[in-house]
Order: C-alpha cells, then sequence, then structure tokens
C-alpha cells in the first residue's frame, strides 16, 4: 500500500494498532488482512506470511494484545479513497500528468478523475496526533 494515510482517518482500532505496532506495520496488517479476520498469531513464526510483511516482533506484539481473539481488520475504505484523491489532486496540479495518466495509474475511469478533481478534498479530523517519524 504506496498510500499516505493519516492517522486521524484511519478506524479506531487501526489508530490503536499504529499505538501498539506503529504505522508502518500498520498497513501491512491492512494490505493482507483488511476487511477480513485476523488469524490467531500465538504460533506465529518467521515464515508466517504476516511476519515476512511486517516483521516477527511486530507479529509477536498482536499476538499478545489479542490472544486466541480473532479481530476483523477494517477496510479503512474511506481513508484510502481520501488519500488517493489526496494524490489525485496533487499529481494534476504538478503538471505534466493527464487525466487519463491518472486514470490509469489507479486503475478509473477518466471520468472519474475529473470527478475527483472537481471536488474540493476533505480535511481530515484531528482526532489525534501522531507522530510518524521511525518506530
Amino acid at each position: 500500500m504506496d498510500l499516505d494515510l493519516q492517522l486521524c482517518e484511519l478506524p479506531d482500532s487501526l489508530q490503536q494498532m499504529v499505538e501498539l505496532i506503529g504505522y508502518p506495520a500498520t498497513l501491512g496488517v491492512l494490505d493482507l488482512y483488511g476487511g477480513i479476520t485476523l488469524p490467531v498469531l500465538t504460533r506465529a513464526d518467521e515464515e508466517h506470511p504476516l511476519a515476512k510483511k511486517i516483521g516477527l516482533e511486530a507479529v509477536k506484539q498482536l499476538a499478545g494484545y489479542y490472544g486466541s481473539e480473532r479481530p476483523t481488520i477494517p477496510r479503512a475504505a474511506k481513508a484510502i479513497r481520501c488519500a488517493r484523491d489526496r494524490e489525485i489532486h496533487e499529481l494534476y496540479s504538478r503538471g505534466g500528468t493527464t487525466v487519463e495518466e491518472i486514470a490509469r495509474k489507479f486503475e478509473l475511469t477518466g471520468r472519474a478523475v475529473t470527478k475527483i478533481l472537481g471536488r474540493p478534498l476533505a480535511e481530515p479530523s484531528r482526532q489525534m496526533a501522531f507522530d510518524f517519524g521511525s518506530d
């Protein structure tokens, strides 16, 4: 996932996960399990797909927090959509990128990109401040 998601746009459960394992690892969980149930991680090792994605230490932290629970990871569709729309606006406003190129990059129609560009960007709410510096 390459989009710049704002912490304040993420659902509460993902904000809590960021506090637990950090922003990059949370994006890895979202990438693999967004919209589905997180498996029980108590026996995960370095070969587990999630450990390969976010590191075994982060998986162990999740296992310690969730235990035998199997939480559903939100899709974070609104946050992803807002991040995509921000990136579309940035690409277009810098110049040099056509609507058609943007449409191909984001797998959208030209009409959808034109609609996005015609809408003002949503201001992220300021629920929670977070420093995205190194973990």
